[in-house]
């Protein structure tokens, strides 16, 4: 009897091994810790940046990219086959939000910080024009708010009343959510070209990058139509996603004949370098909690994730259990 139980131990042992290996790739185990989103071959992939763990949270026969997080973590809002679904983190569901055959979503979208709702721009093929649309997840009321949209970026306002477009020819205009916010209820158009819009914490304005100058440079335009350019050095520019953190903002500068990521403080308008290496960076992104950075770089001579604290300091790069390409761009889980 004991040689029998000794001979089925590796066998146990492997059937053990390869049910934890199942359970992680279904996601039904989630890790602790501050974690990040990417996209990778058509999956979506978790990462644990303390615990460096990685694992695939959806997977299907088509190709999913990552829209936005909930505000609370809890609903990841995500494309399959330009159709919008949205993944719950705690039944580990997803669920088809939309399924007119006639409309196609772009990954142009945003949540609303305010209600259960979204905001996604889609193409109407019965109409021919992209239209901005408004969602709400729990009622699945369907809404249209602006036909013509065809914006590559939608940018909800922390107050949940405006909406910033950003158009293919650098336009940027501002949409109110809400009838009193404008007489007209049409977009407010910014009197520069711009991309790459966010939010500034009081909703009040927002900054993005122009070239109005002939150069790259950063710009804050305020709701009551006032315009102020923030930075003069050569080739300053935002990134897109999660760059403001309260009043520190994250840009990319070229000005050291390098990519370097450097913070701007809105309160005391004063800048500062937080990296000095020859790899190139892409899209900082802030943590929740506004304490460390996340960005792409390419020290390794290859696509990674790096991490480093609010000062720069503390920069280390994620090992990734696959290959990441270059246009793979790191989302924070809220």
């Amino acid at each position: 009897m004991q040689r029998v139980i000794l001979r089925l131990t590796p066998v146990l042992l492997i059937s053990a091994l390869c049910l934890l290996s199942v359970t992680l790739v279904l996601g039904a185990h989630v890790p602790e810790g501050e974690q990040i989103t990417l996209t990778i071959a058509g999956d979506i992939y978790l990462v644990d940046i303390d615990r460096q763990f990685s694992y695939r949270l959806i997977h299907s026969a088509d190709n999913e990219s990552i829209g936005a997080w909930s505000p609370d973590g809890r609903y990841l809002l995500y494309l399959s086959h330009e159709n919008p679904y949205l993944f719950d983190t705690t039944t580990r569901q997803s669920h088809l939000l939309d399924d007119n055959p006639l409309m196609r979503y772009t990954s142009m979208m945003d949540w609303s910080p305010t209600e259960q709702a979204v905001a996604m721009i889609a193409y109407n093929a019965n109409a021919q024009r992209f239209d901005l649309r408004r969602i709400n997840i729990m009622t699945g009321d369907n809404q249209l708010l602006l036909g013509d949209a065809e914006a590559n970026g939608v940018f909800w306002s922390p107050d949940g009343v405006w909406l910033a477009l950003h158009y293919n020819n650098q336009r940027l205009s501002l949409f109110p959510m809400q009838a009193d916010n404008n007489d007209s209820g049409l977009p407010l158009t910014l009197p520069i070209p711009g991309d790459n819009p966010t939010w500034t914490a009081g909703s009040q304005s927002i900054v993005f990058s122009s070239r109005a100058s002939g150069r790259y440079e950063i710009y804050e335009y305020s709701i009551n139509n006032a315009l102020n350019q923030l930075t003069y050095d050569s080739e300053n520019q935002l990134s897109g996603g999660r760059v403001l953190s309260e009043a520190r903002l994250l840009f990319l500068s070229q000005r050291d004949q390098n990519s370097e990521i450097y913070q701007y403080d809105l309160n005391t308008r004063t800048e500062t370098r937080l990296t000095d290496t020859p790899a190139l960076k892409w899209r900082p992104q802030w943590s929740p909690d506004g304490n460390r950075i996340a960005f792409m770089s390419n020290a390794t001579g290859t696509p990674q994730i790096t991490v480093m604290n609010a000062d720069g300091s503390d920069l280390r790069h994620i090992p990734m259990r696959f290959t990441i390409g270059f246009g793979v761009a790191p989302v924070w889980r809220p």
